[in-house]
């Protein structure tokens, strides 16, 4: 897939660049608690710096529908961003605001707007707030590929008024899931995990006619042992989705899943010992948090075969972090591995970025959405906008 990359742009000193990044990270108290999303933006920011071109940041946090949340306001990751930098930054409270535009637009300094879900404009895709927006730049960059799934001003509208780039590690994301898709070294595993086995029922079809081995775990697993019968006490399932299910589909030789868990009281999640049982031996009052040694010995045991792994979702229930063991061993024993290996999902990320291990894989995706609809094979409507 050939897009317009920023190293390819042509840029001159003093380029005005509306640089659209992905900083939806956590933050606590006023201090993000986990900034692997922002410094996913780093090597295009440098890059920009080094041409002399005028940034100015445009990202979103949450989900404040609309209206100026304060717990959600951008002010902390302007902070932040300022000390990863080591460099002034100006915070724009109001991007719309006339006179703003006329005090700043002119600053040699990387600016920084307020949160873009605060006007109702940005998840309308408007054409008003994207020709707002789009004077304060000469040149467009998409550095949120974790976005791009979303018809929102500042992902699809905006990149259609003024001439439109990727940003490294977006063109990076494209590549690298690209060649899994295209041309996987075999034998072939994916590895699913995570909520909703209902959104990804297109993925799991897709990858039966392409992997030679699919994983399914995590809660997934639950609501395919609820659509077999089989007793899950009161763990995390898609129990209302079940008549959308294939049963046929899952029973496909392919699909390998825990036979073993990790297990908790459900009135006492946070703090009842946990005991390993069969997944054909769940009680009714059992909640399961985790796969069991087990499952992960033989997931390991797919996994060290393979020549290509990607991996998609937590193995456990990570709510709770002390069900995050089985997805930080299996992460750990990937890591080990010299396959291709591609991971993604937020909660799986997070997990391996507090385990150290991001740089021990060939890719870590930061698109959770985005990265599905992309290995379904649909058109992502931030791409469709930068290559029309």
């Amino acid at each position: 897939m050939k897009l317009r990359d920023v190293l390819h742009a042509h840029l001159k000193k003093n380029t005005r660049v509306l640089l659209r990044v992905d900083f939806n990270v956590v933050v606590k108290n006023g201090r993000v608690l986990d900034d692997f999303r922002m410094r996913q933006s780093l090597a295009t920011i440098q890059f920009l710096l080094e041409k002399g071109c005028r940034i100015r940041i445009l990202a979103h946090l949450g989900r404040p529908e609309g209206r100026r949340v304060s717990t959600l306001s951008l002010r902390p990751l302007e902070r932040h961003l300022k000390h990863i930098l080591g460099r002034r930054v100006i915070f724009i409270s109001n991007p719309t605001s006339v006179r703003a535009y006329r005090d700043f637009n002119n600053a040699r300094d990387i600016l920084f707007f307020e949160n873009l879900r605060f006007w109702k404009g940005e998840e309308r895709d408007s054409p008003a707030f994207a020709k707002a927006l789009s004077r304060w730049g000469d040149i467009y960059v998409n550095e949120a590929f974790s976005d791009s799934h979303r018809t929102h001003a500042s992902i699809v509208r905006l990149a259609r008024l003024i001439p439109s780039y990727v940003g490294i590690r977006f063109s990076e994301e494209v590549r690298f899931l690209g060649r899994a898709l295209k041309n996987p070294r075999r034998p072939f595993l994916v590895v699913l995990g995570g909520a909703k086995v209902s959104t990804k029922l297109p993925l799991i079809r897709r990858f039966l006619d392409r992997a030679d081995r699919i994983i399914i775990a995590g809660a997934m697993a639950n609501t395919v042992f609820f659509l077999r019968g089989m007793e899950i006490g009161r763990s995390t399932a898609e129990r209302d989705k079940t008549h959308i299910l294939p049963k046929a589909l899952f029973s496909n030789p392919k699909i390998l899943y825990p036979v073993d868990a990790r297990v908790v009281r459900y009135r006492a999640i946070a703090s009842s010992a946990a005991r390993v049982r069969d997944t054909n031996a769940i009680q009714s009052q059992d909640f399961i948090g985790d796969i069991g040694p087990r499952s992960l010995e033989m997931f390991y045991r797919e996994a060290k075969r393979a020549r290509t792994i990607l991996w998609n979702g937590p193995l456990g229930y990570t709510d709770e972090r002390r069900f995050e063991g089985g997805t930080r061993e299996f992460a750990l024993a990937l890591s080990r591995l010299k396959s291709f290996r591609i991971v993604g999902g937020g909660e799986t990320v997070g997990v391996i970025n507090r385990s150290g291990l991001v740089k021990a894989f060939s890719h870590v995706s930061t698109g959770g959405g985005a990265m599905l609809e992309f290995l379904m094979g649909k058109k992502l409507p931030g791409i469709s906008a930068l290559k029309s």
